[in-house]
């Protein structure tokens, strides 16, 4: 890619164009982080008895594809009821999320709104209906990233919907890998203080053993052996 960059589609050129800048340790961080969301969704699906995972929130033209080509597969459109619209008691939990209104509508004539227990403000329920049905007031808002779990109501015959910001989810990863990593420091820097004191212990027992002798303890007297004490030796040649 760098010796034929024009030869990459421009937007995967700009999705690799960032690999260089990142190092060995971003990368163990980036597979930390993927372990930690794998155990998140393991424990997610225990309980879930159906996952919607679309591969792009909703179809896009390719006039809207071309403008921003990764920001349209990172966004889902929802279509909200009651107390959820704009303007209304509970309009604030979308826009808390940053959601972004993008059209007001009408359900097909097939539905029946129902006021959930739990309230006020209480959340509506729109139940689809074979008879005397109505069209709903409707609004679409499009919403970025999120977990979204799905749960079977079987006594109401409803699927319940729960959706979680990514980033308050994260949050609570970064933290326990914040905490992780202090304790390993501290674990760290608890042993390299311990072995330091005992080379330090060690370093003192071989200074004494070569200063000190072992019988008397006494300072060991070390005989003066410079080039000038040392008496010349003539060696004469036998007859």
């Amino acid at each position: 890619m760098e010796q034929n960059p024009e030869a990459v589609l421009p937007v995967i050129r700009a999705v690799l164009a960032r690999a260089p800048a990142v190092n060995g340790v971003q990368t163990f961080r980036a597979q930390y982080r993927l372990q930690a969301l794998k155990a998140l969704c393991d424990k997610a699906l225990e309980g879930l008895d159906c996952v919607v995972t679309p591969t792009i929130g909703r179809p896009v033209t390719l006039a809207e594809l071309d403008a921003e080509p990764v920001a349209r597969n990172d966004r889902a459109r929802w279509v909200v009821c009651g107390a959820h619209l704009d303007a209304l008691a509970l309009n604030w939990q979308l826009k808390q999320r940053g959601a972004r209104l993008v059209e007001t509508t009408f359900s097909s004539p097939d539905y029946q709104l129902y006021a959930l227990a739990g309230g006020p403000p209480f959340r509506p329920g729109m139940v689809r209906v074979t008879e005397n049905g109505v069209a709903i007031a409707v609004e679409v808002w499009e919403l970025p990233s999120n977990f979204l779990n799905v749960r079977f109501i079987p006594e109401l015959n409803w699927y319940l919907f729960v959706d979680k910001r990514e980033d308050s989810v994260l949050s609570e990863i970064r933290q326990s890998l914040y905490l992780n990593l202090l304790i390993c420091l501290v674990v760290t820097l608890i042993v390299l203080a311990l072995l330091n004191r005992v080379i330090k212990r060690y370093q003192g027992k071989i200074q004494a053993q070569a200063t000190l002798d072992s019988l008397t303890e006494t300072p060991r007297k070390f005989a003066n052996m410079s080039s000038s004490s040392v008496m010349p030796t003539t060696i004469r040649p036998c007859n």
